[in-house]
């Protein structure tokens, strides 16, 4: 849902845009641009947005947006966050997984000694009942 409006929002600018001087359409990349603030998976809407206005810039007025590198650090920013994010994830679920299974192994061995103690509880008492005999 929020990438149909932030799509729809970059069809908005581009068709206002499309009477837009160069310069214009440069200044307002820019301003995107400088918008973002802090890149966070949080405001990541931001930066798509920026993305997808300076994607829709001719290769001429690309070039004269002067803070692109701000909008490339805040995509990797974000990647790298997401990357994180999902790593952290899996680690936890690795461990969650490893805990079922030392729980697993740790009921299974109180079992094993349970039926060792009523087989010798079964046994001595069978033995009690041949000698009462």
């Amino acid at each position: 849902m929020k990438k149909i409006i932030v799509f729809i929002a970059v069809i908005a600018i581009m068709l206002s845009c499309v009477a837009c001087s160069k310069d214009e359409s440069v200044a307002m990349a820019e301003s995107l641009i400088a918008s973002i603030g802090e890149a966070t998976i949080e405001n990541e809407n931001a930066v798509i947005f920026a993305e997808n206005y300076y994607n829709t810039l001719s290769d001429s007025q690309k070039s004269k947006v002067s803070n692109y590198e701000v909008l490339q650090e805040a995509r990797n920013s974000i990647d790298q966050a997401k990357a994180d994010e999902e790593k952290r994830i899996a680690e936890e679920k690795a461990a969650e997984e490893a805990r079922i299974i030392n729980r697993k192994k740790k009921r299974e061995k109180q079992q094993k000694k349970l039926r060792k103690r009523r087989k010798r509880n079964v046994k001595q008492k069978k033995t009690a009942y041949l000698l009462l005999r």
